[in-house]
């Protein structure tokens, strides 16, 4: 059930192209792919340093919960991503220590072209950080 290591940080911003010059030009870091993201009301851009992928994401409607993040706490840090090794088992740890999660149970999601589930653990609960948990499948 253990948590093998953070592997993505999002991070809100009102800028993208600003933000991916910014974080493309960090000596280590090497650009990716950038994209919209319509199902979330953003646009994507990621840059990947080592075994970790920064996730920039730019709201494209105010309705998009990173904009309403932006509004609420302005850009920055949004969530941070660990790969855990059994994700079903960390739920119900989590929800025994009184954690509140975004879902009721896992999602399937794609991350880097794997499959996997994911769950969000919300931000009252972490000390203002969401953090994400996802194991691949």
């Amino acid at each position: 059930m253990g948590i093998e290591g953070v592997i993505k940080i999002g991070v809100a911003t009102k800028d993208m192209d600003e933000s991916y010059r910014l974080f493309a030009d960090v000596p280590g870091m090497t650009p990716g792919p950038r994209g919209p993201c319509e199902a979330a009301g953003m646009k994507v851009g990621l840059c990947h340093l080592g075994e970790v992928t920064l996730e920039l994401m730019e709201p494209t409607t105010p309705e998009a919960p990173v904009a309403k993040f932006i509004d609420a706490h302005g850009e920055g840090l949004e969530h941070v991503c660990v790969r855990v090794s059994d994700l079903d088992g960390l739920i119900e740890r989590l929800k025994s220590r009184g954690i509140r999660l975004a879902q009721d149970s896992p999602v399937e999601v794609e991350f880097l072209s794997r499959r996997a589930r994911a769950i969000l653990a919300r931000r009252p609960s972490c000390r203002g950080v969401a953090v994400q948990f996802i194991e691949f499948l």
